[in-house]
């Protein structure tokens, strides 16, 4: 099992803890979660565009951090 606790796990995992309460899920409106899953895409989006410049430039060079 994961620690969401530890930033450090989670990244490397690539898993995230998306839980709330029964009260914090009611009490969300549509506009508020599409716009979570709007910020969720874009967060995603970046990462993805950031590890594709490195895997290019890794294989440009001929050098790799990745283990």
């Amino acid at each position: 099992m994961f620690d969401p606790a530890d930033p450090i796990i989670e990244a490397r995992t690539n898993t995230w803890s998306l839980a709330t309460d029964d009260g914090e899920r009611t009490a969300l409106s549509v506009a508020e979660v599409i716009g979570a899953f709007e910020d969720c895409a874009s967060a995603l989006r970046s990462r993805w565009r950031m590890k594709a410049a490195e895997i290019r430039l890794e294989h440009r060079t001929g050098t790799s951090d990745r283990k």
